[in-house]
This record gives structure tokens, sequence and C-alpha cells, in this order.
């Protein structure tokens, strides 16, 4: 807006005014109260020298007027510093219009640098203050780092500056008028305008633009002791709550930076505008423009009373159907629940806007945008549609249209002849959504209570949801209430507030997400009203449940991906799946997800009527997942995954037979052809079998199936994959395992000898995701044969086939040394059994002494001609320990340890052993002490195994056992003998590599028991402890009273920190205690040839 420039003409000294006078503007009012009379002052002399250094003392101007031209001419920002000074005294009461301006270098730099305390002083020298423009800065629409159509503003930026200047104005002008006294003839204000503007900054984006909201932004640290008055005010245009210009008691009225004003702050702002003479219009009837008023985040309560308060301050002071422009400000996250869902809210707010707005007027309802990181949470469709229980007949003629600008808000369009009303045009303005969420809460009395009548006629088919809503992004979820629980026979609701619905009005929904039973109603209504799916989730419901809802699906309705979750068996868990009662429709399905053993049974009867199926996902257990696979439907399936990843964690395929792993490949013929395959594997616990033996049996049997081209598998924790890898070092042996990072560490690749197995990479710091591309596949098949050759897998064809046949191999060997190098699946049963003892073999000879070499793995259709070719080599279906000597191989002699425990154990002996002996076993010859020692003797080298429940304790012990003899003591023999050997304790949980005391065979002190000794001590009958040092392992030691029979075990070596007696005392270092009876021990002599071996 236009300013004119203040200009100033002596008066006459008035009396009574304490030697001031009073300056009178050329403004009509003459309220502008100056300092005169002031020539002999040091604030005049200050002004005189300053205008004698500009120059000024050869023109012509009468010395009365020097000082107001001088004012006229220097702008507060040109004054020299110090500021406050006498010269600004003098000078800035002069001062009638201040301009606060970013856009000009030098203003900037003077009000960026300035002190609030010191803007505050500055204030109290201008007591003639009528206009304050602030122009703060923002940038370009669509600047760096805003969204197109939007800008951010600089709010902040000198808003402190703002507030002191304001506030030392009136402290100053109420102390000039407190200094005349009762009888100055000073009015009580004279600032009448406010004014905050924006200013484009070019070139700008929302960093630059943070940065200088920032500067200076927040007012003196003392707050006024009281309200700040402005008596004079009568315009206030760009108010925004960050740039508020005064604090009442102590606060910014308003909100938090950069948040439009709430309606309770704008009414405390304007009830301080004194109201007007009766009869007049009011200050306020020339308004015009109210914008940004803040409707969020508040309680419904205090909007209701924010809106009547300031609404009742603006028809007070003349505003009433007056405002051109309104502008409010929604956010899409409490919109629903605050005003469209609240009858009362609602109403108070059509009524505001009823009673400032005019008909002609606007009414902009902005979408507050979202802030970095913020997702529009999920929007009750009940709240969008709570509009259909209003009594329309109470509200002014603006709340149709209110409704439909607010429902905007949300993506909904309502079609209404609102045309003919007599009220302002509502709109709604921001940025479209991205994602359409919409949830129907099913709650207790919609179920219970009797339902609500019909809607009215006037209200039904008229809600649509755009065309225009991105593909793939509206969904709706239907849920029950927190809290809520119908029972199982509850009829599903159907809510008639539905009926505001168009017949096609829910065309754009594309997944529909049903998460009870008792939302089958609404989701029949949605249906009902043309939503075309891509996506439909079925959850906590029967089967027939399922099939009653896509029953009532038309064909172009039904959606291309299924998902069926958490499903019930119904009236019973015996109860039969009903027969499908439709036909071709599933036709169109090519994504079936199954979560659970239910689901997927109903996957099983679907299947087969879904001739497009493209990708099928189960998870629960492998039987049930296999009768989907087998069952009739599609050939070919692109994709299969056991196991998959959902929003609720990681669902995981479990094996019908743990010790097997996933035999999938063992149904290979009933199987579709399918493309790839991913395994999301619930690997077992290492008492029931080796982890890594699992993992790669499941791999094995997955490759059976020809057809597949990719394989993924995905271990559930990243300890699985060190176990792969030792598995695989045993199947592939002697070829090395080895891994290596690629693609900068992201992702490894594991390879056993020039072979590469597999790709793998850790997700979320603990699943590992292995992925076999086609050449992996190819060369894991090609290493199962490494030591297979061609020649073997030839004449092993020549005897398995009939005369004419052979006869057609020999004319055609081409084409049959092309089949023999094909994986096992196109070999006879024969052949490939033969190949596979043949290779196991020959890695046994390769293989270097103190390892384990584990069998192939053999399929189903396999076992039995397997075992007879192993059989002909002299070989077991086991894994094979390779010792020292003559390489001596052998399946592991004990039933506690498996083959590779026992080869870590007799690594650690540092011995080359070249045979081990069973001597004693429990259950085979007893449990008692002497029966231990009868069997063992003087035999040395002693390897003790002890089993409780699936744990594994044991020690080796290079010595003999030595009991106390006649000789040891003159009166006879005593009751233990105590000497050193080395030895080494180790244990072990279920399958998994032992764990030892020390890196290696270490001196030990030896307790060993007489045979008779049956002294009622607490000392074990053989134990291993250290030299002057505690118990680690103890066998035969007494058991504590009340326990059952058998052969008690300490076992006392694992670190620990023991909480003393005393709370106060910190807690020491100590061992843990383990006593438990043994389920069986065995004891077996490691011979070697007397040399040393070492890794």
């Amino acid at each position: 807006m236009a300013r004119k420039r203040q200009i100033w003409r002596p008066v006459a000294r008035q009396q009574g005014s304490g030697g001031r006078a009073e300056a009178a503007s050329s403004s009509a009012d003459g309220d502008d109260a100056a300092d005169g009379g002031a020539e002999d002052s040091e604030a005049a002399a200050a002004v005189f020298k300053a205008i004698r250094m500009q120059g000024w003392s050869g023109i012509s101007v009468p010395r009365e007027l020097h000082i107001g031209v001088y004012a006229l001419v220097n702008p507060v920002w040109c004054l020299k510093p110090p500021l406050p000074s006498p010269l600004s005294g003098v000078v800035l009461q002069h001062h009638t219009e201040l301009v606060i301006d970013s856009s000009n270098t030098r203003q900037r730099r003077f009000w960026s640098s300035m002190a609030p305390q010191t803007a505050y002083e500055l204030g109290q020298q201008m007591v003639n203050l009528k206009c304050l423009v602030h122009r703060i800065p923002r940038t370009p629409d669509g600047a760096d780092g805003v969204p197109a159509g939007h800008f951010v503003s600089a709010f902040g930026w000198c808003r402190g500056i703002v507030i002191a200047l304001v506030e030392g104005h009136a402290a100053g002008r109420q102390a000039a008028r407190d200094k005349e006294g009762p009888a100055t003839g000073m009015p009580e204000g004279s600032l009448k305008s406010l004014s905050f503007e924006a200013v484009v900054y070019p070139n700008t984006g929302r960093d630059e633009i943070n940065q200088l909201d920032n500067t200076n932004a927040d007012p003196p640290a003392a707050a006024p002791s009281q309200t700040i008055n402005l008596p004079a005010l009568t315009e206030a245009s760009g108010v925004h709550t960050a740039n508020s210009a005064v604090r009442c008691h102590g606060e910014v009225p308003g909100v938090p930076e950069r948040g439009p004003a709430g309606a309770s702050r704008l009414a405390e702002l304007i009830g301080s505008i004194p109201v007007g003479q009766r009869g007049s219009q009011g200050p306020l009837a020339k308004l015009r423009t109210i914008s940004f008023i803040k409707l969020f985040d508040i309680e419904s309560a205090d909007l209701i009373d924010g809106l009547r308060d300031l609404q009742r301050c603006l028809v007070d002071r003349g505003c009433s159907k007056s405002l051109d422009l309104l502008s409010v400000v929604v956010h899409r996250n409490d919109c629903h629940s605050l005003i469209l869902n609240d009858y009362a809210t609602f109403k108070a707010l059509a009524t505001f806007i009823d009673a400032i707005c005019s008909p002609s007027g606007k009414v902009c309802i902005f979408i507050l945008p979202l802030a970095d990181g913020e997702e529009v949470r999920e929007v009750p469709l009940r709240h969008l549609l709570a509009y259909t229980r209003f009594d329309f007949s109470q509200l002014p003629p603006c709340g149709s249209p209110l409704v439909c600008a607010l429902l905007q808000t949300y993506g909904v369009r309502r079609g209404s002849s609102d045309s003919n009303l007599l009220c302002p045009r509502i709109e709604a303005r921001g940025s479209s959504l991205s994602r359409c969420r919409y949830v129907w809460m099913v709650t207790q009395d919609q179920v219970v209570l009797p339902q609500n009548g019909p809607i009215a006629h006037s209200l039904a088919d008229q809600l649509w949801v755009p065309s225009w809503c991105p593909p793939g992004c509206c969904s709706i979820s239907i849920e029950c209430a927190d809290g809520s629980a119908p029972p199982p026979d509850s009829v599903p609701p159907e809510p008639p507030e539905l009926d505001a619905v168009k017949a096609h009005g829910l065309f754009p929904v594309r997944s529909l997400t049903v998460k009870s039973r008792i939302g089958l109603g609404v989701a029949k209504m949605l249906l009902s009203k043309g939503a075309h799916l891509g996506n439909l989730q079925l959850m906590d419901m029967a089967p027939a449940d399922v099939l009653d809802l896509l029953n009532g699906i038309r064909a172009s309705q039904m959606p291309s991906r299924v998902q069926l979750a958490s499903l019930t068996a119904g009236d019973g868990p015996g109860r039969q799946l009903p027969v499908l009662p439709f036909d071709g429709r599933l036709g169109r399905v090519q994504t079936l997800t199954a979560k659970g053993d239910i689901a997927i049974r109903l996957a099983a009867l679907m299947r087969p009527h879904m001739t497009s199926l493209d990708e099928l996902a189960m998870s629960g257990s492998e039987t049930a997942a296999r009768q989907v696979l087998t069952s009739r439907g599609c050939g070919e399936i692109d994709r299969v995954s056991l196991g998959f990843v959902s929003e609720g964690g990681r669902e995981l395929i479990k094996a019908e037979d743990e010790r097997e792993g996933i035999t999938l490949g063992d149904y290979k013929d009933d199987l579709p052809s399918i493309k790839k395959l991913v395994m999301h594997l619930d690997v077992p616990s290492a008492a029931v079998v080796h982890l890594g033996t699992f993992v790669l049996s499941s791999i094995w049997s997955a490759l059976e199936i020809e057809s597949i081209s990719q394989l993924t598998v995905v271990l559930p924790q990243r300890p699985h994959l060190d176990a792969l890898k030792a598995a695989m070092q045993r199947r592939f042996a002697p070829l090395r395992i080895a891994i290596h990072a690629m693609d900068a560490g992201a992702r490894y690749v594991l390879t056993a000898g020039a072979h590469q197995m597999f790709s793998y990479s850790v997700v979320d710091d603990e699943r590992v995701e292995l992925l076999m591309a086609s050449h992996h596949i190819a060369a894991l098949r090609k290493a199962a044969f490494a030591y297979s050759s061609t020649a073997d897998r030839l004449e092993a064809l020549m005897q398995t086939e009939g005369q004419q046949q052979r006869l057609l191999m020999v004319m055609n060997l081409e084409a049959t040394l092309r089949q023999l190098s094909r994986y096992l699946p196109s070999l006879p049963p024969d052949t490939a059994a033969h190949s596979l003892a043949t290779d196991f073999a020959g890695r046994i000879r390769a293989a270097t002494p103190i390892a384990v070499v584990d069998p192939p793995y053999a399929p189903r259709r396999l076992k039995a001609p397997l075992m007879a070719a192993m059989e002909r080599h002299g070989l077991a279906m086991e894994p094979m320990m390779l010792l020292h000597g003559d390489a001596r191989c052998l399946p592991s002699p004990s039933v506690i340890a498996s083959a590779a425990q026992l080869i870590a154990i007799l690594r650690k002996t540092g011995k080359r052993i070249t045979d081990i002996e069973p001597l004693y076993k429990a259950t085979e010859h007893g449990h008692e002490y002497t029966d231990m020692l009868g069997r063992v003797g003087d035999a040395s080298g002693l390897l003790f195994l002890i089993r409780s429940d699936e744990d594994m304790h044991g020690c080796f012990i290079d010595e003999s056992i030595r009991p106390p003899s006649p000789m040891d003591a003159p009166h006879g023999p005593g009751a233990f003998n105590y000497y050193t050997a080395n030895a080494l304790v180790f244990k072990a949980s279920g399958t998994s590599p032992p764990t030892f005391q020390s890196p290696s065979v270490m001196p030990r002190r030896i307790t060993v028991s007489r045979a008779d000794n049956e002294q009622r001590v607490q000392l074990a009958k053989l134990s291993v402890t250290q030299p002057l040092g505690p118990e680690w392992l103890g066998l035969w030691a007494p058991l504590p009273l009340g326990w059952a029979q058998g052969v008690g075990v300490r076992v006392k070596w694992e670190p620990t920190m023991l909480q003393p007696l005393y709370p106060t005392m910190p807690p020491v270092p100590g061992y843990n205690l383990d006593v438990f009876s043994a389920d069986e021990i065995e004891v077996f002599t490691v011979g070697g040839d007397g040399g040393e071996w070492s890794e």
C-alpha cells in the first residue's frame, strides 16, 4: 500500500508541557507529540553537530526546522552508532512511519544484527509512531525443497525486533504522557497501522529461508508486566501468528512458529481493539480479509469456544457479513474427527462463516502441507459420512457447501445443488492426496444396538471418489474397533450411511482389506458401489465366509491379488470346506497369498479355478503348502514363495520332517512348472538337526525341480549362514568353501573351489537372503558330481538299460553324453545312485585326514538304489570321519556326538588320531562307577561324552584312569587319587559345534575315587579340575536330595559375576554351577601313531 512521507512544521511552545512542544504533522488529527525547545540540550547539540558535518549549514532553512528536516532524510538505519543515543532520542520522535525491509541489503544487515533490547529502547524513543511495516522474505513458488505451487515464508525474520519496537513504543508513549501529567494533551495512542508483507527472494530455497527464519526471531527476554495497549490501532493486515507484534502477559499470541493463528488467540488480539461508539459502524466495519485461522491440533470444545468468541469480537466491532475473503487452515490428520464428525463444531464453524462473511465473498480452506516424513493417517469413513446424520435445517445456508469443501480435503467429492444458496463460495486448496487410505471401524454398538434408520433421500447417491485418484493408491480397510469383540454368530452390520455413495462412486478403489468376519456387511456394500479391486485381503473369518464374499463379486470386479490370513475353522476343526459355488471368475486372480494351514487348505480348493495364477505365496506347514501345489490347476507358476514378509513380520515355512528339511523335490512329478522359488525357512533348533544340513538338504530338494531358474533362500538368523558354510564344506570336501565380497560389501558370493554357489546379502542386520541364479544352480549341480566322471555314469547307464536301448545310445553317443551331463532328475534312478555313490567315494579318497565328508542328498526316489550303491562301495549313508594312518574312514561311533562334533574334538587334542574305539556305554554296560572302571581298565587317551536332554558335555584325558592302590598309603589305599594329566573340557548344545574350556589340551588335576568308596562326601568320583582351583567337570557326583537315582554330573567352568549375600557389595567373578543327571555316558579310547598334528 502507498505510504505518505511525514512533513513537519514548527509549533509554538505550550504551557504545562514541561518544556516540550508538540510537533504537528500534516495529518488532520494533530495527535503527535514531540520534544521542542531543547536547543541548549545535549541532544539538540548532537543534531546540529551532525547537520554541520553533513554540510547543511549553508542551506537556507530556518534553524527551528533543522531537526525535522534531518529526521525526514535520515531513517533509523542511517543514524550514527551507537544506538540509542542523544541524537536518536531527538530524531526518532519525529518518525511516524517505520519500514523493516528484508529486501534491502543495508536494512537487512542493520535489523539482523540488532539486539532486541536495543530495538526496545529505540521503540521508546519513537513516541509518535503511526505505521509499522514488516517485510519478510519468502521463496518463489516451487523453489528448491518446496512442492510445486507452494512457497515458504520466513515469518520469524526479525520478529523479535518488531515485537520489541512495538512494546518499546507503547512504553515510551505512556512515559511521555505520564511526564506531562493529567493535563496532557497527548492522545493515549498513535500507532494506527501494522502491516506484514512477504517479499519474494529470487533463487532461494527452503534451507535459506529456514536460516533467515531463525534470525532475531525471539523478543526481549523480559516480557511486559502488563497488557500492551494500542488504542489507536485500526488496521492490521497480513497478521500471522509467527509475526504477531504484541505479547499478551508475556506470551506471543498464536501457536508455534509458522503456524496460523488460532481462533481464541485472534479473539484475544482483536478484543484489544475498542468497540467504538454506540451507533457507529465500528472500527472493523471496513475489514475485508482475515487470513489463516488455525483449525487443527486443538480440542473440539476449545475450537467451539474460540470460534464463538472470535465471532462476537468481530461482529461487535462492525465486521458482520462483510468479509470478502476468509482463509482457514486444516490438517488432514484431524479435520475429519475435529469438524466433520462433530456436529457442534461443524455448526459453530458454519455459523461463524455465515455471521462475518459476505454472501458474495469467498472462504478458502487451505490444507496444511505435511512436514518432512509425515504421512496422512488412515481416514475413518464413518467420520466422512457423519454429515448424513446432521440436521441441515438447523444449519446456515453455507453448511452444505462447507461439507463439500471439507470432504475434498480427503479426496472425496459430493454432488449437490448448492448453486442457488445465498452464501459465500467455499473452496478447498492444497496439495492433492498421493494415497487415499480409508478405514471403517466396526464398533460394538453397531452390532448390538439397533441400526440407525435410512439417511435422508436428499443425501443418498451423492458421494464419489474422483477417477483421477492415483492408480493403486486408493484403499479401504474394515476393522474392529479397539476392545470390540463381537460374538462369533453376530450378524455383520450394513451401515445405511454408505447409501450416500453413488452406485459407481468407489470405482477408483483398488484395495480392500477385511480384518474380521464382522466387517463382511460393510465389504459387500462397498463392493456394490463399483469398487474395481486389484487387491483383496481377508482375515479372521471362516473359509465359508471367504467363499460367500467372493461369490458376490462380479467377474469384472474380481481382484488380481487375493490374500488370505489367519482364517478360522468355523464351526469346528473337523468342518469340511464347502464346494465352490461359482464358476470361472477366479480365473482373473494372478496372485494368491495364504497365511496359516486353514488358509492354505482353502487355497488348495480354489487354485484349480485360478487359471491365470502367476504368483503363489504360502506360510505354514510344508504339508499344507504341498497340497496347494499338487492340486490340479494351471500348469505353470512364475513365482512360488514358501513363506514371505508381511506387515506383521516374517512368515515362515515349517518342514514336515525337520530332520530331512523341505522335501518339495520328492513330489516334482506332481508339481506345476515353477520358474522362481523363494523359501523363508523355519530353521529348527540344533537339538534336532544340523542347521547347515537342514538348509542344504532343502536346497538340494528344491533343485530336483528342473524348471526352477532362480532359487532364493531366506535364513532367519546370521549364524545359520555359518552353519550352511560348514555343511557345504563337509558336502563338497575337499573343495574349499570361501566367501568373497562384491558390490562394495553390500553382497557376497560363496564359492566351492572355482564354482560360485550363490550370492547373498544380510537384510535388517539379521536375515540372510541367498540368491541362486541359473548359473549358480548349474555350478551347484556340476559340483555335486565333481568326483564322478562321465565314464562312470555311462557305465552305470549301460548296466541298467536293455540291449536295444544300449545300441541306440552307442549309435547316438553325442546325445547320450549330453544327457549324462545333466542333473540327477534327468537320469534313471540306478544311474543317478551309482553316480552319487561314486562321487562320495571319490571325495573320501581325496579328503584330508581329521575331516568329515557328508553323504549326498538323496530324494525319496533315490533312497533305496543309493543305499544299495553305497553298500557296493563299502560305505554308509552317514557322515564319514577320516582319520590318520591308512586313511581309515568310519561313521561316528557315538550316539551322543555327531561325526562333525567328534572331529572337532579330535582336532583339539593335537594328536595324529588313527583309531577311536568305544569302551563303555552306560545304557548298555550299567550306570555305576564300578561298571565304568571295569570296562575302561588301564586304557589311556580317554574321551568321555555325557548327554543330558539334548546337551553334550565331556572331556578328553590323555592318560588312564588311576584309582588309589594299596601301595599309595602306608595304612591302605586312600579314598581318592590325585594326579596331573593333559586334559580338555568341552560342551555342545544339540548338533552345534562344541565349545572348549581352553584352546588346547592343558595340564589339569585328575581326581579318581577308589572303586569301593561309599563315603558320603560331596566330591565326584571322577573329576577334572584346575590345579588348586575349582572343579570343572565332575562325574558320578552326589545328586541333590529328592532327585531320582542316576549318574550325577557337575559342570562349573563358565565364568560369570556372582552377587554376594549383601546387596551393598559389588559382584565378584566366579563360575556358573550346573548340576544334572546324565541320560547317557560313553567312553572311548583314542589311539594314534605317537605323532602330533595341527590344523
